[in-house]
């Protein structure tokens, strides 16, 4: 997770803060109002299987297999005042510390992560967040988040929701982030990448 925090941190504020704003200045496209809870839907592409590994962070972005089960772990974070609890799961495509590229799931709920489905068009009750952060120090991360539903909307399936193990599927498409000190909130023309077959079984 420490190697993962000097790469997304940064893309994850900015995203955050834009997708706030973006009702106001672009029509991203009709969002489902959502139930508080998981929603119903197919993941973007996710896809389900085994895996050689006992646990394992896999998908194919833009058609190319990629694997990130190099400081593969889960974290769950509680807030004392709200009670939210987000549920964040990282991977490391390369045992190399200086090679960055790197995935990143979230789900942030409003209690303990259930089985489910988790979209980026459940506006209400939860948050989902997905980032991918190619290889090279002077590429930006391609991220989304609740509300951007442009493409195909990203989710996140959760099979199994345990004190000890989570597991799923996921999908969906990702947006290019703006890092600048201006950023631009993902539109019809931002770069994506389109992530399919995703899976993830992980381990607190």
């Amino acid at each position: 997770m420490k190697r993962l925090l000097h790469i997304l941190v940064p893309a994850v504020v900015v995203l955050l803060l834009t997708a706030c704003q973006k009702e106001e200045s672009l029509e991203l496209g009709t969002n489902d109002p959502g139930t508080g809870g998981p929603g119903t839907g197919d993941p973007g592409g996710g896809g389900g299987g085994g895996s050689s590994t006992t646990y394992y962070l896999e998908c194919k972005i833009a058609g190319q297999a990629k694997t990130f089960n190099f400081d593969l772990g889960v974290e769950r974070d509680e807030d004392e005042n709200s009670g939210e609890i987000a549920t964040t799961i990282t991977g490391f495509a390369k045992e190399d510390i200086s090679d960055n590229e790197a995935f990143i799931l979230m789900i942030q709920t409003s209690g303990e992560l259930t089985t489910g489905t988790y979209g980026v068009t459940n506006v209400t009750g939860t948050l989902v967040l997905a980032g991918y952060q190619p290889s090279g120090a002077d590429i930006a991360p391609f991220m989304t988040s609740t509300g951007l539903t442009m493409g195909t909307p990203f989710s996140i399936v959760v099979t199994k929701a345990t004190s000890t193990e989570v597991e799923g599927t996921f999908g969906g498409t990702l947006f290019e982030i703006d890092l600048s000190d201006d950023p631009d909130i993902p539109g019809p023309t931002t770069p994506t990448k389109l992530v399919t077959d995703g899976k993830f079984r992980v381990k607190y």
